[in-house]
């Protein structure tokens, strides 16, 4: 479940559906690979230059988020997906 070519939202999606609607599969592998597409995201996110990258969740019990400054920003943000290519050319930001 953790493939470099599944973009985050479809992560998210199988995680919800497991968790939340009963589906057949383990939530512990579904979560897995949502921590490791963010952790991948975070490395080539600051490879880029994104600073000050964080994890969190919105109010205090939503969807992890990976979060930072871009490098030509001030403000935070959320960091864009990178499924997979490994280049900011072909970004595919979820939400």
């Amino acid at each position: 479940m953790s493939d470099a070519g599944v973009p985050l939202g479809v992560l998210y999606g199988q995680f919800d559906a497991i968790a939340k609607h009963g589906e057949r599969g383990d939530s512990r592998v579904a979560h897995a690979a949502v921590v490791d597409r963010l952790a991948a995201n975070r490395s080539l996110a600051e490879a880029d230059g994104w600073t000050g990258c964080t994890l969190s969740r919105s109010g205090g019990s939503g969807r992890l988020e990976l979060w930072g400054v871009p490098p030509t920003g001030v403000r935070r943000d959320v960091v864009p997906d990178y499924p997979g290519q490994g280049s900011p050319d072909s970004v595919n930001r979820t939400g």
